[in-house]
């Protein structure tokens, strides 16, 4: 672990407190919310459109990404969630629920989300050396669910013995405090091809902009492995983002439970997200990685239509930790092949363009999930959930060359991905 350096630990420590406020937020925000209102369509009128900033943020700040400091925008976007966490605190200290505010705080939030994520995508690569990638994956779940594990049970006592003020109070103090922890980092974070732009006036930059937007897509469009499993990740995203509105309430109106039960819940998704984290390595030793990720995505499928058919309190939290464990599994032989095979010049707009891809379809998700709670009641929709994730889990298989490429050696994919799409690196010099 020391090989990742006093730079990776000390961004880490900052996003781990700043990641704790963002769970007693995000457990604070649904709980006033559905409790001001009792309406899951009130929710999704918030978070959806949210989501919408957020995505069209996204490509648009990528380009930025690969041209200024990244530990800057990354402290930039962290003080800008900051300022509309106090804000919220504020609203709740007055009690003045107003969903227009709400939304206006939440989309201005999701721009320094946004900001953040495309500086984010780019970091890593600044202060980790390419063979250390999938260690620093690894380090990041173990620190993000030994976070979530503390944060929910913190974030739903919060919520019920301190109350929503506190909660996003806090969330705000610790978003100042991971902006302040980026902005220690003692190495280099400007891109190198940020250098040659210096000279470049206004109207040159702004046509440069507008072409590294467009190239973000276009080299993800050249990676078609990528890109399809960029379509596979959307489609999963469009069938469980339901969730982010039918748990809340299953939680409130079936189970008539409290905040802290919520936070548990969130608590045991991590327990499972920090032991297979700690335990991939011998996973990966046994099992093809290919076969982990479909045994993740169908564990998560299977654990979730499992749950509609209990109404228990204690069964969700045996189920949770599995379906943690199943989806980080995937997601970290996924996101560690993907960041490898990816040159650092074009890292930043790649990701903001695969983020796009990938989150578009999570405000239609969103915004129907009311109408789906309606149609069919929170308990079949969560089935429903499930039984959808189950389905889609054995279509990475029909991913052209997804075996071969999930199964190469991180040191390898890289000059495999080239060999298979000479073209889509045709461009890299010019571009670096």
């Amino acid at each position: 672990m020391k090989r990742l350096g006093r730079d990776y630990w000390l961004f880490m420590s900052g996003q781990f407190v700043s990641s704790l406020g963002d769970t007693c937020a995000n457990i604070a925000l649904a709980w006033w919310v559905y409790g001001k209102t009792g309406s899951g369509t009130a929710m999704a009128s918030i978070m959806a459109p949210s989501m919408i900033v957020r995505l069209i943020c996204l490509p648009l700040f990528g380009p930025i990404g690969d041209r200024y400091s990244r530990k800057k925008l990354l402290a930039l976007g962290d003080f800008l969630c900051a300022l509309t966490s106090f804000l919220l605190a504020a609203m709740a200290f007055k009690d003045f629920f107003n969903i227009p505010l709400i939304l206006t705080l939440s989309c201005i939030s999701s721009a320094g989300s946004a900001l953040f994520n495309v500086a984010y995508g780019g970091l890593l690569s600044s202060i980790v050396a390419p063979e250390d990638y999938r260690d620093a994956f690894r380090q990041n779940k173990i620190l993000n669910s030994a976070n979530s594990i503390i944060g929910g049970l913190a974030g739903g006592a919060v919520v019920s013995f301190l109350g929503f003020t506190s909660a996003f109070a806090f969330d705000g103090f610790s978003f100042l405090i991971g902006g302040a922890a980026a902005l220690a980092i003692s190495h280099h974070t400007v891109p190198v091809r940020a250098a040659r732009a210096e000279a470049a006036s206004v109207s040159s930059r702004l046509a440069q902009w507008k072409s590294d937007i467009a190239g973000g897509f276009i080299f993800l469009k050249r990676l078609k492995i990528v890109l399809n499993i960029a379509l596979l990740l959307m489609c999963l995203n469009l069938i469980l983002s339901p969730l982010s509105i039918i748990l809340p309430i299953m939680v409130k109106q079936i189970q008539k439970m409290p905040a802290w039960y919520l936070g548990a819940l969130q608590s045991s998704i991590s327990v499972g997200v920090l032991l297979i984290s700690i335990s991939l390595g011998f996973f990966t030793r046994k099992l093809a990685n290919s076969r982990i990720v479909f045994l993740g995505f169908a564990l998560l499928g299977t654990g979730l239509a499992a749950l509609s058919f209990s109404s228990g309190k204690v069964l969700p939290l045996i189920v949770f930790p599995l379906l943690g464990a199943g989806m980080t599994a995937a997601m970290i032989l996924l996101s560690t092949q993907v960041m490898t095979a990816v040159p650092d010049a074009l890292r930043a707009r790649f990701s903001a363009a695969s983020s796009f891809l990938i989150d578009i379809s999570k405000p239609a998700g969103i915004a129907a999930s009311g109408l789906l709670i309606d149609l069919f009641g929170v308990s079949r929709s969560l089935g429903l959930v499930g039984f959808g994730v189950a389905l889609l889990s054995p279509a990475i298989f029909l991913i052209p060359n997804f075996s071969a490429f999930i199964d190469s050696k991180a040191e390898t994919v890289c000059k495999l991905v080239r060999e298979w799409y000479p073209d889509a690196f045709s461009e890299e010099s010019a571009a670096a």
